[in-house]
């Protein structure tokens, strides 16, 4: 399954990048984040790994997060593997103007169960819409400090 999520961000790429790569802060801006885990290489660079806990009500989801690919402030691509799920997203940081950013997330989900592969054939839109949702959430953190995160860390 491909799609691509778009969002415009009133703030400067500095700036932008700067909250986009500061791991302390995922949990304000993503929802059910609990805790990550620096598992190796330099944050932000091509070859890091972070592990990322999270809890959507139904219990700990961990995704292990890898950076593939970094040209900051322009674009980063990275790999995301979880149970039942490989997720590729290739983004790109375009500056539309001094205080103003878009970011185009390129996305592609391939399923490693069978029930995971159920819902991305007959459910799609599951994936869509949360992507939508965690760069809308990036966007509100960013552009006026709410904190959309409630589970406990």
């Amino acid at each position: 399954m491909k799609y691509t999520t778009t969002v415009i961000i009133d703030i400067s790429l500095s700036e932008f990048v700067k909250i986009l790569t500061d791991y302390n802060a995922i949990k304000y801006w993503q929802r059910g984040f609990i805790s990550f885990e620096h598992i190796s290489g330099n944050f932000s660079q091509v070859g890091a790994t972070i592990k990322q806990n999270y809890d959507f009500g139904k219990g700990l989801i961990s995704v292990t997060q890898t950076i593939k690919h970094s040209n900051l402030p322009h674009e980063i691509f990275l790999n995301y593997d979880s149970k039942g799920i490989c997720t590729y997203q290739k983004n790109y940081f375009t500056e539309l103007s001094e205080n103003k950013i878009q970011w185009v997330c390129e996305t592609r989900c391939f399923a490693t169960n069978f029930k995971t592969r159920m819902l991305t054939l007959f459910m799609p839109g599951v994936f869509k819409k949360q992507t939508s949702i965690y760069l809308n959430d990036f966007k509100n953190y960013a552009e006026t400090g709410k904190i959309v995160n409630h589970a406990k860390t």
